[in-house]
Formats: C-alpha cells, structure tokens, sequence
C-alpha cells in the first residue's frame, strides 16, 4: 500500500486549483482530497481529535475552522507576505499527528487546540483559488472551506464512534500509514535538494 502511494504520489501539488468542469465551488470542495498531503494531514487531526474524545474534538475541530479561516482570509487579501507554505510542512505535520495516532496519545486540550491552530494556518495560507472574477473567486473559497471542514467532521465523528477494541486498532493502522507514507516522501523531498547541493560541492572540489 505504501509503495502504490509512492507511486502515485505527485511532484507537484497544485494547492487550491480547481478540477476542470465541475465549476468553482465544487471544483475546489474536492481540494482537501485531491491534494495527497493536504488530505493525509486533514485525516491524521482528525484520527486524533477522535482518539481524544468529543469535548476536546469539538474544541479541536472549532479551532482548525476558525485559523483555516484566518489564514485563507490573509492569503486572499495578500495580508500574509511573502510568508509562504511549503509541501514538507504538510508532510512534517502529517509525520507528527500520524504518530500520536499511532501511540493513541492522549493529550490535553490545550494541545489538541494548537494542532488544530497549525493544521488550520497552513492549509489556509496555501495560495489562494485559482480562479478568475470575484464571483469564481468566492465560490472558490467557499468551496475549499467546505470541503476541508466537511473532511475533518466526518472523520473525527467517524472515529468518535469507534469504541471497539479492534476498531480502535484499525485507527491506529491507518495512522501508521500516514506516518510511513509521510516519512518516505519527506525523505525524498529532502534528498532531492541534498542530492544536487553534493554534487555542486564536488563539482567545486574536484571540478
């Protein structure tokens, strides 16, 4: 499974860009979904909200809403800089979240709201939907927020009701994948960069 994720897996992610033909709202309500780290990062806080329990769950799924929220709003209106997310953030978070799935960590509220906090800035800081026109552009918005709102409830309601001892395995397992699909890929985006900065320093050397 990990090696068909690999596989799979794009170069490039091409955040809050639409599917063409199913128009500006749902063609970004699918973002949270299409975008392979987007959507293992979104499923990992939402796995572990559910292993927390409903109070800090909402608390959790409250605060990822409100910074999702901020952050769009920032890269929308240019507010945000040159302050720029990256796609090894989503696969560090990804990393993270996914091994306290793993562990079934349980942690205190304060915790689980600063997950939620992170999770929510930089999936909202990535660029802003690629449409065209203030009607598109809003349709985009509200598409991309639906959908990763939609993502996290689902999930974290699903895991929630998941009481028995094997289904809390099975959450567990699911977050393993996350961990080892997010540590391959961030080791091969890293080794890119450190591949090319070795050979310029022996090119230099021994050149």
């Amino acid at each position: 499974m990990v090696s068909l994720a690999l596989v799979a897996w794009p170069l490039q992610a091409s955040a809050h860009s639409p599917i063409e033909g199913l128009g500006a709202f749902y063609g970004h309500l699918l973002h949270p979904v299409t975008v392979q780290s987007h959507a293992m990062l979104l499923t990992a806080v939402a796995l572990m909200f559910g292993q927390q329990g409903r109070s800090k769950a909402r608390a959790g799924v409250i605060a990822l809403g409100l910074a999702f929220a901020g952050g769009l709003a920032a890269a929308t209106t240019g507010a945000s800089g040159t302050f720029s997310v990256s796609e090894p953030m989503f696969l560090l978070g990804a990393l993270v979240v996914g091994g306290a799935v793993v562990l079934d960590l349980r942690v205190a509220a304060a915790v689980v709201v600063s997950v939620s906090v992170a999770t929510g800035l930089i999936i909202g800081l990535g660029p802003a939907p690629a449409t065209t026109g203030m009607r598109d552009k809003a349709l985009g918005i509200g598409g991309v927020a639906t959908g990763v709102l939609y993502l996290t409830i689902v999930i974290t309601g699903f895991t929630i009701s998941l009481q028995k001892h094997w289904q809390k395995i099975a959450v567990r397992v699911v977050g393993s994948w996350i961990f080892a699909v997010s540590m391959l890929v961030l080791a091969q985006t890293i080794a890119g960069p450190a591949k090319r900065v070795a050979a310029a320093a022996v090119g230099f050397l021994f050149g």
